[in-house]
């Protein structure tokens, strides 16, 4: 960015002209003062007539303009070295130095009134997100009720039942200077630019390039929504929220937008803690269909609390995003950040450090799917195979379907305070186990009662296109669903959504009976991961989707798998060749996988409590059915 920068951000130079002079080409005697411009007559009685309006030269305005920036307020010996070196008279020099502060005192005051109208829209924004914390998370140090042991959401703990503190938590408000923010915004985009052109990166930083089927001012618009991003990359990010807007952007786009942002990150797998970040999101549009959108951390920015930011800082990270076409934009993503490694389980540590589990590949894979997705939805005629019975509008309401189930599997995974989950400590459960909690009253799409969430990672010596294929086939589910009681199920109805083969949502039926066990399930599988996802539905329900009804009252309880690279024999020996990635085939694999499973059960305890037993034998379920699935693959680890 140019030395006009911090000017252009702020829109000050909006409608000034330093080429206009307003007072005419005057000679030292006929110099008037302000008032004679202001309706006065001469002494014959006359109108005055109207001063010649003089455009200086571009080499007049280059100068003028450069000795401003620095002398706003020129003296008498300024002025005058000025004037002969621009061949302007000195009173015409002193006028327009006069304009020009006066047309940035009026600017500024125009900018004053439009930041306290972002004020006013941050404060609301900041309290609508601190009463969504307070309603979705009651910090257990110190907002339980009876000393912590009875729930905020209604129920009681058993005895032997207890949940780990957790730190306050809610939305912040930092004492951030926005000059300096600016600053880290302009420097970061700068670095962004040299990231994604530079041979050797950063040894921390992962770089990916591929198409989407999306122009770029929608990308850009999605991208500066918070709600939107995080719509659209639901296995990265587990919410986010805009918590100050220092710019919307100039001439009615995007372009020089700046706001400050707070996410939650996740990996699909309950080893890995979430990592909340807040950041800086900048927005430059560089050229004609070239945008660039950069994030940096805005701890650089403020040093009051640094245990805030200790357990991750993202560097300056985000895409470049250029139209190709009428139908498709080339997006090259730079991911670059810092963490605290001891947070991690050591099983998932190769998987993160070979830059697999938040690294640019990933992030430009679920960008893919998810523009297919929204292309699938918008498409006038959705084909299928095997769709009996079902319409173009119960078609794209199956998918919202899928869409609602697979998020909230994720979140029963991931625990993010996004949801209304919280953590239990079992003595007998092992420690590579998560176990959850929450108590449903009346929500639509979920029962009514208390609903419990486990879920572990495993590492299995298997590719994950195999253990892909086993898993979402259903001819093979009998092999490891436990509560399937040995039934096989045969696909009724499977709707693509994407490229890729495994990429669609399909509806199982155990026989074609009105008494028929019905599952729904949703699967994708790409060089980043894989996902399968299924609920039981009650064949009334879907049979009114399928028609195009409401989704959104239909109950569900998901479980499901997330498949991950390994990460093992992906770390490099150099920063040449640690997985800065520019094509498919250059991304590490190795014969293992990591294989999440999660379960979420309804359970009834006597008296309303939530006992031991019924989390223990929870978590036998989820123990029982990873052990089905590697007899059926003959796994012995």
């Amino acid at each position: 960015m140019d030395n006009h920068g911090w000017l252009d951000l702020i829109g000050i130079e909006e409608n000034f002209d330093p080429g206009l002079d307003l007072f005419g080409i005057m000679n030292e005697d006929e110099f008037e003062s302000n008032a004679s411009f202001k309706g006065a007559r001469a002494d014959n009685g006359e109108p005055p007539k109207k001063k010649k309006i003089h455009r200086h030269t571009p080499y007049q305005i280059h100068e003028l303009e450069s000795f401003f920036k620095d002398f706003p307020h020129p003296d008498e010996e300024q002025t005058r070295e000025l004037s002969l070196r621009v061949g302007l008279e000195k009173k015409q020099v002193k006028f327009w130095f006069q304009n020009r502060r006066n047309q940035l005192k009026i600017q500024f005051g125009r900018q004053e009134n439009a930041i306290l109208k972002l004020e006013n829209e941050r404060l609301r924004v900041e309290n609508g997100f601190l009463k969504q914390k307070i309603t979705r998370r009651i910090c257990n140090n110190c907002g339980g009720n009876n000393g912590g042991s009875t729930l905020p959401m209604g129920f009681e703990l058993d005895d032997r039942v207890s949940m780990p503190l957790i730190k306050p938590c809610g939305a912040y408000r930092l004492p951030y200077d926005r000059s300096a923010l600016v600053n880290v915004a302009v420097a970061g985009m700068d670095e962004l630019l040299n990231m994604a052109e530079m041979p050797n990166p950063p040894v921390e930083a992962t770089r990916e390039t591929g198409l989407v089927p999306l122009p770029s001012s929608a990308l850009v618009e999605m991208l500066m929504d918070a709600n939107c991003w995080a719509e659209m990359f639901p296995c990265l990010v587990a919410e986010a929220a805009t918590v100050d807007v220092l710019s919307s952007g100039t001439n009615g786009t995007r372009d020089n937008a700046l706001q400050v942002m707070d996410a939650e990150f996740q990996v699909l797998s309950p080893l890995v803690p979430i990592r909340r970040v807040p950041f800086l999101r900048f927005c430059k549009r560089h050229s004609d269909g070239v945008w660039a959108v950069v994030d940096v951390s805005i701890d650089s920015c403020n040093a009051a609390n640094p245990q805030m930011f200790a357990n991750s800082r993202r560097l300056p990270s985000g895409c470049i995003i250029q139209d190709m076409d009428n139908k498709h934009t080339k997006v090259t993503w730079v991911e670059h950040s810092e963490y605290d490694e001891s947070t991690i389980h050591h099983l998932l540590l190769p998987l993160l450090s070979s830059g697999f589990g938040f690294g640019a590949p990933r992030w430009i894979d679920t960008l893919r799917r998810h523009c297919y997705r929204i292309a699938q939805l918008m498409s006038p005629a959705i084909h299928g195979e095997n769709k009996r019975g079902i319409t173009t509008a119960g078609t794209k309401s199956m998918l919202n379907l899928a869409r609602r189930m697979t998020d909230n599997f994720i979140a029963g995974i991931c625990a993010s305070s996004a949801r209304k989950w919280d953590e239990l400590n079992v003595g007998n459960v092992g420690e590579d186990v998560r176990v959850m909690v929450r108590k449903n009253e009346n929500l639509p799409g979920e029962p009514c009662g208390v609903v419990l969430s486990t879920s572990t990672s495993v590492w299995m010596p298997i590719s994950q296109q195999r253990l892909f294929d086993f898993l979402q086939d259903a001819r093979m589910r009998c092999q490891w669903d436990i509560l399937s009681n040995g039934i096989s199920m045969q696909l009724t109805i499977n709707i693509a959504k994407g490229p890729g083969e495994g990429d669609c949502v399909a509806l199982f039926s155990s026989d074609l009976t009105k008494n028929a066990t019905l599952v729904l399930q949703e699967t994708w599988s790409d060089a980043s991961g894989a996902l399968i996802v299924y609920s039981p539905v009650d064949v009334p329900s879907i049979s009114a989707v399928m028609k195009g009804s409401d989704s959104s009252q239909v109950i569900m309880l998901p479980s499901g798998f997330a498949i991950l690279p390994s990460g093992h024999g992906a770390e490099p020996q150099s920063n040449s060749d640690r997985c800065w990635t520019e094509h498919e085939t250059d991304r590490c694999t190795s014969s293992g996988c990591l294989l999440t499973v999660g379960f979420q059960i309804l359970v009834k305890g006597p008296g309303g409590k939530l006992t031991v037993e019924s989390v223990e034998s929870v978590s036998k379920l989820l123990s029982g059915q990873v052990e089905r699935i590697k007899a059926a693959l003959s796994v012995t680890c």
